[in-house]
């Protein structure tokens, strides 16, 4: 809920079916199923009571209703939620990890995904270099000297590699920016409050937000 009170009650138009912000089928002109009318229950009769105890009762028996019924994939980055069919049943997504991720974990996972998926290129590309560049002169000539096959590695065909490799980081590291900045905006990246050009992204989408604040659209001409 985006705009909350800590008072719930200030938050009837959500949680009530008739409300016009309720989160499943806004509007209703009755309830459309019977944990919808139980929660307009539990609600109205927490608004009229004025023990504080009965109302946190009240109060956590709806949330207990809405966390087991509502058909929505809640995910960790925030202002996402994405509705599901009832033939999926009740689905806890990620229960086996955190709901929220610390940045350094973020950060660590996004780092070993971008390896992964950047290392063949470059590892083919190298491989090709050095099978190569051992069949030259001098590398024949370190090796009958009794130059070690490591160190005719690292002295005379991986600097054969450096050229290469500068081309490669050139075109990766513009491409990973990319990448994390559209897993950051889509809510798979960095959580929000770590300043990221996907997370800065997210704020740029609302075009109120733009409107005065044209600045956050920096993050989109940089790319």
């Amino acid at each position: 809920m985006l705009m909350t009170d800590t008072d719930p009650t200030m938050n009837l138009d959500f949680w009530l079916s008739s409300g016009g912000t309720h989160v499943w089928h806004p509007d209703q002109k009755k309830p459309a199923s019977a944990w919808e009318a139980r929660i307009d229950e539990l609600m109205t009769r927490q608004a009229r009571s004025l023990d504080r105890a009965e109302r946190q009762r009240l109060f956590a028996d709806a949330q207990r209703i809405f966390a087991e019924e509502q058909p929505i994939l809640y995910f960790a980055a925030p202002r996402i939620m994405v509705a599901m069919s009832r033939r999926v049943a009740n689905v806890v997504v990620r229960a086996a990890m955190p709901l929220v991720v610390p940045p350094g974990m973020s950060f660590a996972l996004l780092s070993a995904i971008f390896a992964l998926v950047g290392w063949p290129p470059v590892a083919r590309g190298v491989r090709a270099i050095v099978a190569t560049e051992h069949r030259l002169d001098y590398a024949v000539a370190a090796e009958s000297l009794g130059a070690s096959p490591a160190r005719i590695l690292w002295a005379h065909l991986l600097p054969a590699a450096r050229a290469f490799l500068a081309v490669q980081a050139t075109l990766l590291v513009p491409a990973f920016i990319v990448a994390e900045a559209t897993l950051s905006y889509v809510g798979f990246g960095f959580p929000d409050r770590v300043p990221s050009w996907g997370t800065m992204l997210q704020e740029a989408s609302n075009v109120s937000a733009v409107a005065d604040f044209p600045w956050v659209l920096a993050p989109a001409l940089a790319m």
